[in-house]
C-alpha cells in the first residue's frame, strides 16, 4: 500500500496535515476496534442502533504499511442493526471479507472530528482501504450522510454503492485496480471536491453523470477535481452534466482542478461547460500535465477541448 491517501489530497496545505490524521484521530474520539469474527459477532449481539462514543475499526487498526493484513474476519452479518455512528465506521486491511452484507442499514456516519465539520478535509468519515478480498460494498446502499468517504486500496472491488446522499461532501476513489466505471454514485448532485487516482482499469467516469454542482460559498468549502494515474481513462464524458463550479473569494488558493498522469486521455469536452461557468478564474489552480492530450486553460474556454 505505497499507493497512500496522500494523492487524494493535492495541495500544500492538505498534504501538510494529512501526516497528523492518526494522531488526531486517536485524541478526539473514542475507538472501538473490531479485530476478529468474535469481537463483530459480540458487538453486533448489544444490538446498538445509534453508537455515540466515536468509531468503529473493523479489521487491521490502521491502513498503514507495517499493519498486518486480518485473516479472522469473514463477515458483518452481526451488525444488522447499526444505522450510525458519531465518529468514522472503517474497514481496513481484511483477506477474507468478500462483501459488507450486514451494514445494510447503516445510514450516517459523523466523521473523526466532533460537531459533524464538513468542512474539515481530512473528516473522513467512511473509511474502506486495504481488503484485498472485497468485491462488493452495495450493502452500504443505505447511507445517506457522510463528510469524506474514501474508497481505496481494494483490489478486486468491482463496483461501489449506490448512494442515497441528504449530506455528502467529499468523496475520493483511489487505487482499486478492478474498477472500470464508477456507476453506483448516479444520485449524486453536489460535492464539495472528487478524488479518482490511480485506478488502474478506470475506462470512463460513468456513474458522475448527474454531478452538476462542485464546491461551495464559505471561506472553508475547498473545492478541487483531482482526476490522476488512470492509465486507462480516455475521456471526462461523466462530468459532462457538471455546469457549475464555486470558487471561493480566498487570498490563499487552494481551490483547484488537477488532471495528471493519465496516459490515454484525450477528451476533455466533458469539463467544457463546467468550466466555462467558473465564477473566479483568478484564484484557482488549473494543473493539467502528462496525459494524452494537455489542454490549457484557454483550449477548453474555447472549446479546444479534445485531441
Amino acid at each position: 500500500m505505497k499507493k497512500i491517501k496522500l494523492l487524494a489530497l493535492l495541495t500544500i496545505m492538505l498534504i501538510a496535515v494529512n501526516g497528523c490524521k492518526k494522531e488526531k484521530e486517536e485524541e478526539s474520539q473514542k475507538i472501538i476496534y473490531l479485530q476478529t469474527q468474535q469481537e463483530v459477532d459480540e458487538f453486533g449481539a448489544k444490538n446498538i442502533v445509534n453508537y455515540t462514543e466515536g468509531s468503529i475499526i473493523i479489521g487491521a487498526k490502521s491502513y498503514n504499511d507495517d499493519e498486518p493484513m486480518n485473516t479472522s474476519i469473514t463477515n458483518l452479518n452481526a451488525l444488522s442493526s447499526l444505522k450510525s455512528v458519531s465518529g468514522k465506521l472503517a474497514i481496513y486491511k481484511t483477506v477474507n471479507l468478500t462483501n459488507l452484507n450486514g451494514l445494510n442499514n447503516f445510514e450516517e456516519a459523523k466523521g473523526e472530528d466532533d460537531n459533524f465539520d464538513k468542512y474539515t478535509p481530512l473528516n473522513i468519515s467512511i473509511d474502506i482501504d486495504g481488503n484485498t478480498g472485497l468485491t462488493d460494498i452495495s450493502a452500504l446502499n443505505n447511507l445517506k450522510k457522510a463528510t469524506t468517504i474514501f474508497i481505496g486500496n481494494n483490489p478486486n472491488l468491482l463496483s461501489l454503492f449506490s448512494i442515497n446522499p441528504n449530506q455528502i461532501y467529499r468523496m475520493v476513489i483511489q487505487n482499486n485496480d478492478s474498477l472500470t466505471d464508477l456507476n453506483g454514485l448516479q444520485n449524486i448532485n453536489t460535492l464539495l471536491s472528487v478524488s479518482i487516482n490511480s485506478n488502474e482499469n478506470l475506462i470512463n467516469l460513468n456513474g458522475l453523470n448527474n454531478l452538476t454542482n462542485i464546491g461551495g460559498q464559505n471561506i472553508d468549502d475547498i473545492f478541487y477535481i483531482n482526476i490522476i494515474g488512470n492509465p486507462k481513462l480516455e475521456n471526462l464524458d461523466g462530468l459532462s452534466n457538471l455546469t457549475n463550479i464555486v470558487v471561493r473569494n480566498s487570498s490563499i488558493v487552494l481551490d483547484g482542478i488537477h488532471i495528471k498522469n493519465n496516459a490515454v486521455l484525450t477528451d476533455f469536452c466533458g469539463l467544457s461547460t463546467a468550466i466555462n461557468n467558473i465564477n473566479n478564474y483568478s484564484v484557482f489552480q488549473y494543473e493539467v500535465l502528462n496525459n494524452a492530450y494537455n489542454p490549457t486553460l484557454q483550449d477548453l474556454l474555447n472549446n479546444n477541448c479534445s485531441n
